[in-house]
Order: C-alpha cells, then sequence, then structure tokens
C-alpha cells in the first residue's frame, strides 16, 4: 500500500492526545508500505519539524513533504493569519470550528492533489481539509466534532465529510452522530495502546496536560470536603497547577508513557469538558488499573460493560478512591474490569486488524 498522510504539525515528541493519533495511524500505514507524510514547517498550522524530528521519522522508513507554496502576499494565508489573529486577541476559541479561515487555507488544494497522484491511499487528519480533492481514495481522520463545541453548526462539516470514501473516528459517539446524519462510510478505531501487565499499587495518580479542560477538572476534585487517603500524584503539565495544596504531589512530566500507570493503581479521570476520547482512560485500560472517573470524562469509548467506576461529585470520588486505596480484593476486581474492558473494545491488534480491513475495501 502506498499512501500519504496529512497531518498540521509534527507527531513527536508524542504529548498530546493528537500525537498519539498522528503515530497510531503514521505506524499503521507504515507497516502497510510506504508511507508519505504531508505537513507544513511554518504558519498557518505547521510547527514543531525541527532537524532531529525529521531525520527520527526518516530514519523509521517514513519519506516527508512540505507545503511548498506559503508567501506573505497570498491572500487565503494572510485572511487566514490575520481571522487568526483577531480571534485570538478575543480569546474566542469558538470561531475555531470546521470552516475556519486559519486552518482552512493552510494547505492548498492543488499542492496536495499532486501528493496523491499514484497513491492508493490519501489520509487526512482533521475535518478541516476534507474537502481537499484527492487523486485516490480519501480517508479522514476524526479526531473532533467541531460542531459540538464550535459556533459554526453541522451543515458545511456535514457536507464536506460526505466528499470522503471513509471517516475514521477516535470516539464511538462521533461515529453514531454522523450515522444519524445519514453517512454511511464511517468507522470506529479508537485510540491504540499496547496493554502491559502491572502489580497491584496503592497509589493514586492523575495524569493529564495543563489545558484548561484538565485545569477545571483538578479544581473540582480540590473542591471535595472530604480526607483523602493518600496524596494524589500528578503527571504531566497539570502538575503545574497543584499549587501548595499538601493532598497532591508535583511529578511533572515522566519519560515513558507507562511510568504513571506501573508506579500508581488507582487513576483518577476528572476531566468532562471536551470533545473525543481522552488517551489517558485509554492507557488507565490498557495497563488493567482502577479508574474512578467524573461523569462525562469517559466519554466516545463504548459504555455497554463499564470498566470504571463513575461518580458525580468530588466527595463522591473520595468515597471510592478511599476503598480502592484501602481494599486489595477491591481493586483487584476493578482491574480485571479494565482487562477485560480493553480486551473486549481496545484491543490494539483488533484495532489494527479492523482498520485495515476498511482500507482494503477502499482499494
Amino acid at each position: 500500500m502506498n499512501s500519504v498522510s496529512l497531518i498540521p504539525y509534527a507527531p513527536l515528541p508524542c504529548t498530546t492526545g493528537a500525537r498519539v493519533i498522528f503515530l497510531k495511524h503514521l505506524h499503521f500505514l507504515n507497516k502497510q508500505g510506504r508511507c508519505t507524510v504531508a505537513s507544513a514547517r511554518q504558519l498557518p498550522v505547521g510547527g514543531g519539524w525541527g532537524a532531529d524530528i525529521v531525520q527520527d521519522l526518516k530514519g523509521q522508513g517514513f519519506e516527508l513533504v512540505f507545503r511548498n507554496k506559503w508567501g506573505g502576499s497570498s491572500f487565503p494565508y494572510v485572511i487566514g493569519m490575520l481571522y487568526a489573529c483577531f480571534f485570538k486577541i478575543l480569546k474566542q476559541e469558538k470561531a475555531f470550528g470546521h470552516s475556519n479561515l486559519y486552518h482552512r487555507y493552510a494547505f492548498p488544494s492543488d499542492w496536495w492533489y499532486e501528493q496523491t497522484v499514484n497513491k492508493d491511499i490519501a489520509e487526512i487528519h482533521y475535518s478541516y481539509w476534507s474537502r481537499l480533492p484527492c487523486a485516490c481514495p480519501k480517508v479522514v481522520v476524526l479526531h473532533d466534532m467541531w460542531s459540538d463545541l464550535m459556533w459554526e453548526g453541522v451543515r458545511r462539516e456535514s457536507a464536506e465529510l460526505a466528499l470522503a470514501d471513509l471517516i475514521v473516528t477516535v470516539s464511538i459517539e462521533d461515529r453514531d452522530k454522523l450515522i444519524q446524519r445519514g453517512m454511511k462510510n464511517v468507522h470506529w478505531s479508537p485510540p491504540r495502546v499496547k496493554p502491559l501487565e502491572c502489580a497491584d499499587a496503592s497509589e493514586v495518580c492523575v495524569v493529564a496536560s495543563g489545558n484548561h479542560h484538565n485545569v477545571e477538572g483538578l479544581e473540582w476534585l480540590k473542591s471535595s470536603t472530604e480526607k483523602m487517603p493518600t496524596q494524589v500524584h500528578c503527571y504531566g503539565s497539570i502538575s503545574d497547577y497543584v499549587g501548595d495544596d499538601d493532598r497532591f504531589l508535583s511529578e511533572g512530566n515522566y519519560a515513558a508513557s507507562s511510568e504513571p500507570y506501573e508506579k500508581c493503581g488507582i487513576v483518577l479521570m476528572l476531566t468532562s469538558s471536551g470533545t473525543g476520547v481522552q488517551i489517558k482512560g485509554v492507557e488507565a485500560l490498557a495497563h488493567g488499573r482502577v479508574i474512578i472517573a467524573r461523569k462525562g470524562a469517559m466519554r466516545g469509548l463504548p459504555s455497554g460493560e463499564i470498566g470504571w467506576v463513575e461518580v458525580d461529585s468530588p466527595d463522591e470520588m473520595v468515597d471510592v478512591l478511599k476503598k480502592a486505596y484501602r481494599d486489595r480484593q477491591y481493586r483487584e476486581k476493578m482491574s480485571l474490569a479494565s482487562k477485560e474492558y480493553y480486551k473486549k473494545y481496545l484491543e490494539s491488534e483488533v484495532v489494527d486488524r479492523r482498520l485495515l480491513e476498511k482500507y482494503r475495501e477502499l482499494l
């Protein structure tokens, strides 16, 4: 399979959920044959393409091509940059929906079409560029449904997503929404995380970035009036927001993605707002950990057989935490539930096999 994948910025270092999805698909395509990564090295979008990142990906067998038509006087780009500056200054993130000018015109149609000639599959990440023409079957990897968060609405988003030969959603809820809109070419493919057997541990952690959704979740837990049975280890840039609250330990960044889960047997999921799937929840399931989740934190995953405990309030979360911290048998029971859920819905080899079947149908 000879493929090309359009991503907005460098996939390394793998520090965000978006980069996890980029790498999942890039490695998947690389296994099937020749894969070209298409992106931009300067605004609009772009960024992160240092020489070390470029050499790393080339060393893994990827070919790289970068947008070559940026020019300071190019009308669509200038308008897009002005649009972005205006709404950023106003702090109106809701202006960056599916067809916002900054993203919409970041990649020229003719440049992208050239990259798809003599390819078997053209993969586009995010809905922003789903309108772009392709000389081969087009796959749009839908990280988020911007119509859920932004001002614009669903009309153009739906019309342009319908141009794809296949839409791959990260969230099962997004798949169902698109099917309800009448789309039939939709496949749910969750984040791929390899399982790891971990020894029982009573330590507790929160793993998150410092975005405003996660910070709100941390503040939500801080509002609990219940006494914590132990300190909570905070991994990632969310640790910058611990402050002087001695109920939490600031662990900062970590080298290996498995580190928090190997050390901590109980994972708190605090972020209820936002779209898509929280990668950290999938990681916790893959490691067979006890998961105590605020309602909505495990969104985007099948809810038929729950592999976690869901709570409505911070006090309820601390109550469940006390039980999990003190009762090893309870931890073992919940760990087994996590493992069974992972095996049924998220097993990495099954995720790959089902995705490959869909791509082969296109060929």
